[in-house]
């Protein structure tokens, strides 16, 4: 693997590549349901499987490095686009 970061910075007290990540905090706000949890959990405990990197809920945004929302943006109809993420629970080929 190439020894680089993508978006010029990292996670973590080193910017070195290969060091430890730290310690990341999410949060769900209010407009996504509290089912998928559970679903992110998961997917960052994977993540921290294979990365140097670890994550914990907590219980608000204000305090959280990453904040799930979800949003419509305006626009004909009253909708011009919106956003999401998703994550596949399974084995890789």
């Amino acid at each position: 693997m190439a020894d680089y970061a993508l978006l010029g910075w990292k996670y973590g007290a080193s910017t070195t590549a290969g060091t430890a990540g730290g310690k990341l905090t999410w949060s769900l706000d209010s407009t996504v349901p509290a089912f998928f949890a559970p679903v992110l959990n998961a997917a960052f405990n994977d993540w921290s499987n294979y990365a140097n990197i670890q994550f914990a809920q907590t219980s608000t945004t204000a305090s959280a490095t990453i904040v799930f929302s979800l949003s419509a943006m305006d626009g004909l109809g009253k909708i011009l686009g919106e956003g999401g993420s998703s994550y596949y629970i399974g084995k890789g080929a």
